[in-house]
């Protein structure tokens, strides 16, 4: 039988959409909501204006947004 390892979990990057662990992640912290970058790139247009990106999520961050 094989370990079972407890895996990481993934979020969606908010501004690119993709998938990030969140252990990796790079993490930032606003209204009390957590988000997680795969880059310093998603994270500073993140920071430029997260309501853009808060809104389009619906307040649950960590979701794919669709189109």
């Amino acid at each position: 039988m094989g370990h079972h390892h407890q895996t990481s979990k993934k979020h969606a990057d908010p501004v690119c959409e993709n998938s990030v662990d969140v252990n990796a992640a790079l993490q930032y912290s606003n209204n009390d909501e957590m988000y997680y970058f795969n880059s310093e790139e998603c994270l500073q247009v993140f920071k430029k204006n997260p309501e853009e990106f808060s809104m389009a999520l619906g307040g649950r961050p960590g979701l794919f947004r669709g189109k």
